[in-house]
């Protein structure tokens, strides 16, 4: 993942795992690094619901102030996660790549499974890899969701893919 911005999401995701899940093969400790990202300074600060949502998750995943996430902890943050896809998902734009939709279900479906193993981020993921391998394999392809990105860089504002 380290060649870019691969998915906004997957931040929020590295977030939760780098503080509390790992040691048994699981995300954590995989060896993924932080992507490098650029950030858009040409656009307009877009005000929509939807814009405001994309933003508020970018943040969300680049927030890495806290250095010991217990499971409670990852529970609350996957529980605001979860509420920020709800707002991206209900302030959608018409015109937004058909890939929106799919990252959308990906993130659902990354919030359930950590919900489901009670933020035990490790279980979640072999969880997850164990049920919906098609997710887990879009999640780790850099490529994957980039038409999201794309469009999240040049109508919100927020880091592009490079």
């Amino acid at each position: 993942m380290p060649r870019r911005v691969a998915l906004l999401l997957l931040l929020v995701w590295l977030a939760l795992v780098a503080g509390c899940g790992g040691g048994d093969g699981g995300p954590a400790a995989s060896g993924t690094s932080r992507p490098s990202v650029t950030t858009s300074s040409t656009v307009p600060l877009d005000r929509s619901p939807f814009c405001v949502a994309i933003r508020a998750l970018e943040a969300f995943g680049t927030d890495t102030s806290s250095s010991s996430r217990t499971p409670t902890d990852v529970l609350d943050a996957n529980a605001r996660l979860a509420r920020l896809i709800e707002q991206v998902a209900a302030g959608l734009p018409g015109g937004a790549p058909a890939d929106v939709q799919t990252l959308i279900a990906d993130y659902r479906a990354i919030t359930q499974a950590i919900a489901d193993a009670q933020g035990d981020t490790s279980a979640a993921f072999a969880a997850l890899d164990a049920s919906s391998k098609e997710v887990v394999a879009r999640l780790s392809d850099a490529d994957a969701h980039r038409d999201s990105f794309t469009y999240f860089a040049a109508h919100c504002g927020t880091a592009a893919p490079r």
